[in-house]
């Protein structure tokens, strides 16, 4: 089990030009996500590395099969984190000799995490944050720790102005490029999407969970079907849309930072989710938070805020579902072309 979370943030002195600087030790555990990108995971891990967390967790996925570079790749980026942890660090790994994908290498990851710590922040090697997120993500969690209301803890905003002067709001749309949350929280995520796979009117339920939406139309509510049916019957390698049907289903909210204090740096073509370079939140600026943070009175979705972002998300998960169909098209095809084949020959 993970040691239990202090409500005082440690520190730690560093010497700097002759002056003596106090820099946050961070107390809550990272669970930090790699796999083949050394340029990109040293610049996230360099973050980390400024507050010094003092439990690391290092989950990596093995090489492709048929990519033997890939295996030289994947050794370098394992030991590029283990070599420079130069600080007091319990450090925890999960190293796969094989290639799991990205639902699974994933959802494994959290759950290894999770059945060892309470509470936690979780980062991709393709997800860059400001310094100011590890201590947004430690207050959150420790705030809203026993509120079952709150199911995770976003580090991004994808550009959104709020109106108001508090540090943060809440939404019905949860993000996870840089996020947090609670083993509570993990222990409610079905990766198979059972639930869904046999639910008798699906329509109706996102229906119900959508309809209060601002700005919600029926094109949203087939696009989120479409995912989840090809979630349920695994033709899309991912485990993200479990925790966005999940929160619909528990009707639960996420907390959402007024800056965004985490850049998704994995923007390309050949990307499972991030595949528009252009895309306008591919651009976003990381920005940092100010603290103390000015907690909000009341706790409700913001509507404004979720408008935004479906507006966004929709566009950006059009496209990744855009391929997803065209795979699942020639997969189709390939296997019409074979029985067609077969049959000549008999």
């Amino acid at each position: 089990m993970g040691q239990p979370i202090s409500s005082r943030t440690p520190y730690w002195i560093r010497k700097s030009g002759g002056r003596e600087l106090l820099v946050m030790m961070l107390d809550v555990p990272i669970l930090f996500l790699v796999f083949n990108r050394p340029e990109a995971t040293a610049k996230v891990f360099a973050q980390i590395k400024k507050v010094r967390p003092q439990r690391l967790y290092l989950a990596a996925d093995g090489p492709r099969f048929g990519q033997p570079s890939e295996e030289i790749v994947c050794r370098q980026v394992r030991e590029l984190v283990i070599n420079r942890i130069d600080w007091d660090c319990e450090i925890k790994t999960l190293f796969r000799e094989e290639n799991l994908g990205c639902k699974t290498a994933v959802s494994s990851a959290l759950k290894w995490f999770f059945q060892q710590e309470e509470m936690g922040i979780i980062l991709e090697d393709d997800c860059l944050p400001d310094e100011s997120f590890f201590t947004f993500c430690q207050e959150m969690l420790i705030r809203y720790q026993n509120n079952t209301k709150i199911i995770s803890i976003a580090g991004s905003n994808l550009g959104y102005q709020t109106s108001g002067s508090t540090s943060y709001g809440f939404s019905r749309i949860l993000n996870v490029w840089g996020w947090a949350t609670w083993r509570r929280s993990a222990e409610l995520v079905d990766y198979e999407l059972l639930d869904w796979k046999y639910k008798r009117y699906k329509d109706l339920f996102l229906l119900s969970r959508t309809k209060q939406y601002r700005g919600y139309d029926m094109n949203w509510i087939r696009m989120l079907r479409n995912y989840f049916d090809l979630t349920a019957s695994r033709q899309i390698d991912t485990w993200d849309y479990q925790w966005i049907y999940t929160q619909m289903q528990e009707k639960t909210l996420a907390v959402f930072p007024a800056n965004n204090l985490v850049k998704n740096i994995g923007f390309n073509e050949n990307a499972t989710h991030t595949v528009n370079p252009n895309h306008p939140i591919a651009k976003l600026a990381l920005e940092s938070i100010q603290f103390p943070l000015q907690h909000p009175h009341y706790i409700s979705a913001d509507f404004d805020y979720e408008e935004y972002q479906k507006n966004i998300w929709f566009e950006n998960k059009s496209q990744t579902l855009w391929k997803a169909l065209k795979t699942k098209l020639l997969y189709v095809q390939c296997i019409n072309w074979m029985n067609s084949k077969f049959k000549e020959r008999l």
